[in-house]
């Protein structure tokens, strides 16, 4: 909460409003406000609702970024940068929490300059993970409908060739 904290802050000051005039026009305590700009607060979604409406904001869910960089370290045949770290969790759980993660913003995110390449290999890992590691997609991905919706329909004779590639790194995790 402190980022969301030090951004309301941030945006207050910017519009040159006080703590005691957001606090009065949001129709919150000024304590409430002073707390949250110190980060020592636990507001409620309605008063950071208040709070964001005064200032011209808005309270919304986004879903967050894909790491594509531990993605291709799993197995997701995409192409590593040199700031790839060479250490990951090697946990089933944190892996498929990125496989989620991903095929959350493909779906969300159809207009990318790189969605075609990114919806390919997460399709060649899900391959990959079904095909070969059937008691694991069983148990981790089979209730997922991110997960399921994002599965391919056909198989390409390129998506076959990248769950090759996916599946080289993923029998290290698995």
């Amino acid at each position: 909460m402190s980022r969301l904290f030090k951004q309301l802050k941030e945006v207050r000051s910017n519009l040159g409003i006080t703590q005691v005039e957001l606090a009065y026009q949001a129709g919150i305590s000024l304590p409430t406000v002073q707390n949250m700009e110190a980060n020592r607060a636990n507001p409620s979604l309605e008063t950071l609702e208040s709070l964001a409406n005064f200032l011209g904001l808005e309270v919304c869910l986004v879903p967050k970024k894909s790491d594509w960089e531990t993605l291709s370290l799993y197995g997701v045949p995409l192409i590593r940068t040199e700031k790839t770290p060479t250490k990951i969790p090697r946990t089933v759980e944190k892996m498929i929490q990125a496989l989620r993660e991903a095929c959350s913003e493909i779906q969300n995110s159809s207009a990318t300059p790189d969605y075609d390449r990114k919806l390919e290999a997460v399709q060649a890992f899900l391959l990959a993970l079904e095909m070969h590691f059937p008691s694991v997609f069983k148990e981790y991905c089979r209730n997922s409908n991110v997960i399921i919706q994002t599965m391919p329909r056909v198989i390409t004779g390129r998506l076959i060739k990248l769950r090759r590639l996916a599946l080289a790194n993923l029998v290290e995790y698995l």
